[in-house]
């Protein structure tokens, strides 16, 4: 996670950018899902929240909530249902982890981009 100042009273964020595929089994449908995570530097509850908790927090939460959303993905169901789903799982259980913490779509300026599944080969569409 990229530090990224916070415009929030006393204290700073750490945020990145995620672009994450998302395939249909072998069917060969695929799309993006795209979403801001941040993370507070500190929170009353927990105090100073050092880079390696973040990045840890954020990776098994969202690891838990792609499971979670793939074992009850319906065949047929549109993949971008799937990718909002995530989105509101994952921020549900990144916020019992750590408070204050967000998964929103991507608007904070100037934070990394990070490609999960993505490769040179796919629309240029998907990059932007």
């Amino acid at each position: 996670m990229t530090t990224q100042a916070s415009r929030v009273a006393g204290g700073g964020w750490r945020a990145v950018c995620i672009l994450a595929q998302i395939k249909h089994g072998n069917s060969g449908a695929k799309t993006a899902c795209e979403f801001e995570v941040g993370v507070p530097l500190r929170t009353r509850k927990e105090g100073e929240i050092s880079l390696e908790v973040a990045q840890f927090a954020a990776a098994s939460m969202a690891n838990r909530a792609a499971r979670e959303v793939m074992a009850d993905a319906q065949p047929g169901e549109m993949l971008a249902v799937l990718c909002k789903r995530f989105k509101v799982i994952y921020q549900e259980m990144l916020r019992a982890k750590i408070t204050g913490a967000r998964v929103r779509q991507c608007e904070e300026p100037g934070i990394e981009t990070v490609p999960f599944g993505i490769t040179g080969e796919e629309p240029a569409a998907w990059k932007s």
